[in-house]
């Protein structure tokens, strides 16, 4: 991507999208040339102790259908593994 010299402008998100995470990503995508960038990933820092992190939503492939449907070109979803090595 840095070749290209295209902006690159990142969506993080938690997953399980609604139509709020869909306007952030409609405006993302009118940032001249850029190319959209959403990360859906549910990170255990974001739950208290005794918060249950296992009931939160994960709708990974509702979420994909919808990226795909807004055009996004690149969707991050990394693992715990892969962000506390």
């Amino acid at each position: 991507l840095r070749a290209t010299g295209r902006r690159i402008v990142l969506v993080p998100t938690m997953g399980a999208l609604h139509d709020g995470h869909l306007t952030l990503i409609r405006a993302a995508k009118r940032v001249p040339g850029a190319v959209v960038v959403v990360s859906i990933f549910v990170t255990p820092l974001q739950f208290a102790a005794g918060e249950d992190l296992d009931a939160y939503p994960r709708t990974l492939d509702d979420d994909l259908a919808a990226l795909g449907a807004e055009g996004v070109e690149i969707v991050f979803t990394p693992t715990a593994d892969d962000m506390y090595p």
